[in-house]
């Protein structure tokens, strides 16, 4: 886990480090009783490099999953494909030897951004969404601005 979980790897789980779903269950049960709402903090710009999503993603350039991340080609002279730097220092652009492409990460390099110009990235997140606004007791909170080479998404 890097970056205090922000680097997603499953939005239908709990990391083992915070307990299991029934735990979770449990502590929205006992705040509910005690009048109290949970927070939960859902990151949907990025995920994980371990995400089974990008590593879809990175198989080839045409596999059903091949859009779903900020993908570009290299400057003739193999440099990233523009000067934008990453929130926590470095270029916003990491090569995969394999898709002999960068793949753009605001953050950590280990956080593809995902690519919400896709209409089914956009439909994927708007169930993880709404599954996370109708935990009962629960309060979410959706983070991150999301932005890729073309401006603010939608």
């Amino acid at each position: 886990m890097l970056d205090m979980g922000y680097d997603v790897s499953d939005y239908y789980g709990i990391h083992p480090d915070f307990g299991t779903l029934e735990d979770f269950d449990e502590l929205l049960r006992v705040a509910h009783d005690l009048g109290l709402k949970v927070i939960i903090d859902q990151v949907i710009s990025h995920c994980a490099l371990i995400h089974p999503l990008f590593e879809e993603s990175r198989l080839d350039r045409t596999n059903p999953k091949a859009d779903w991340f900020i993908w570009a080609d290299p400057k003739p002279d193999g440099t990233p494909p523009n000067n934008w730097l990453a929130i926590f220092g470095g270029p916003a652009w990491t090569w995969d030897a394999g898709r002999r492409q960068f793949y753009m990460h605001n953050f950590l390099s280990e956080q593809p951004t995902f690519n919400f110009h896709n209409p089914e990235v956009q439909e994927y997140f708007i169930v993880i969404c709404g599954r996370l606004l109708s935990v009962p007791g629960g309060q979410g909170r959706i983070h991150h601005v999301l932005c890729g080479p073309d401006g603010p998404a939608g």
